[in-house]
């Protein structure tokens, strides 16, 4: 429990920080065109309705909150749930979003709570008593209700240097482990991968690397940094730009288990 207490303490520590640059950092990596399609691909999963009820769990700064309100022009909210107030801060200047500060298991044990669709983007490794999380869910979502889960491999693709590489790994549990968790509680799971190709300069990967724009970075000190960085000017020398994919996993969860997929 203690060990735990502190990962949620740095995790805390390391959004708080990284607030004020969030959508910033992110900018410099993912463009329009890549926001675009991340959203086409939630709707079409969640098959987002205009009267659905959305839940962006651990939805941060509340950007893809915001696109897809914008996208579907939903007739309600979409209740943005973080447990980092500063990133919901940023998260609340958006219309369409309304913010709510929890964490994903004290949300998800409320017996009084009704939706229809929720979302969860790259934020299930964070979790812990994920199968808690997981039965509450059931519970909450309406009848025909849909969960998406979006996540990576543990392999990254993402040009890190080499201990970067490790501690992605270290921190991101094979989707097939969600997958089961699901199954056990109650849900019919389909599970879809997608491949999208990035090209960034690279003096803006190393400003991003900087920033720690990704959690598993938050366990560098600025030295670590700066010396991994020093491994890619070497490995990148002779390249301006830096090509790559972002491979994601989508997982999607049934709330009723005969559905035709």
């Amino acid at each position: 429990m203690e060990k735990i207490k502190k990962e949620i303490k740095t995790l805390n520590l390391h959004y708080s920080d990284l607030a004020d640059q969030y959508n910033d950092a992110y900018s410099y990596l993912f463009d329009k065109k890549y926001h675009t399609w991340l959203v086409n691909q939630i709707v079409r999963l969640l098959d987002i309705g205009i009267n659905d009820t959305l839940i962006d769990m651990g939805g941060g700064a509340g950007s893809y909150a915001n696109l897809i309100h914008k996208r579907k022009k939903l007739k309600k909210n979409i209740l943005c749930v973080d447990k980092n107030f500063k990133l919901l801060e940023i998260a609340s200047q958006f219309s369409g979003i309304t913010t709510f500060c929890e964490d994903a298991l004290s949300f998800t044990s409320k017996d009084n709570l009704s939706y229809s669709k929720i979302l969860m983007k790259e934020v299930v490794h964070h979790f812990h008593f994920r199968m808690n999380i997981w039965k509450g869910v059931y519970k909450q979502l309406e009848q025909n209700g849909r969960l998406l889960i979006i996540t990576r491999p543990p392999e990254s693709s993402f040009p890190f240097f080499k201990e970067a590489l490790n501690s992605f790994k270290k921190n991101q549990p094979n989707y097939e482990i969600f997958k089961r968790e699901l199954e056990g509680a109650g849900f019919y799971v389909k599970v879809t991968f997608n491949h999208y190709p990035l090209l960034i300069d690279k003096k803006n990967w190393f400003y991003i690397l900087r920033q720690r724009f990704m959690s598993n970075l938050a366990e560098f000190s600025d030295k670590q940094i700066e010396n991994g960085i020093e491994e890619l000017k070497e490995k990148y020398n002779l390249l301006e730009k830096i090509s790559f994919h972002d491979t994601l996993i989508f997982i999607l969860g049934l709330r009723k288990r005969d559905f035709l997929l």
